[in-house]
């Protein structure tokens, strides 16, 4: 039964860093997710929005080369859907990570993208 900050860590962990390490790296990823002092909240007891900037903390906490984020801003209400991607979009132009991200909503990959490809040409004949 992970707490928030074992969720974001956890390819650190198997990776052997040092728990102590870990709780740093946890609290700085979750700082940067606007989620600072929820480390040893229970997973369980997330919001959606909630989970879903976990997720993106966990993603991003083995400092990747590619992350794949699918849909990362569905099913979020209007302001914290702003909110965040406001958020990912200055965290992208932090990294020196490439994300891909899958969306199905035009203006929020123009918002993200450096660049982007619609894929909608090849589902018809």
């Amino acid at each position: 039964h992970f707490d928030v900050a074992d969720n974001v860590t956890y390819s650190l962990r198997v990776q052997g860093m040092a728990r102590h390490e870990r709780r740093r790296h946890a609290n700085d990823w979750l700082e940067q997710v606007g989620l600072g002092g929820f480390a040893q909240r229970s997973v369980d007891s997330l919001s959606g929005g909630e989970a879903k900037r976990v997720a993106l903390a966990r993603a991003l906490a083995a400092s990747p080369r590619v992350v794949l984020l699918d849909e990362p801003l569905t099913g979020l209400d209007d302001s914290l859907h702003d909110r965040l991607l406001a958020d990912l979009r200055l965290l992208f132009d932090q990294l020196q990570t490439t994300v891909v991200l899958v969306t199905h909503d035009r203006a929020q990959g123009a918002a993200l993208a450096h660049r982007a490809t619609d894929f909608s040409a090849l589902l018809h004949d």
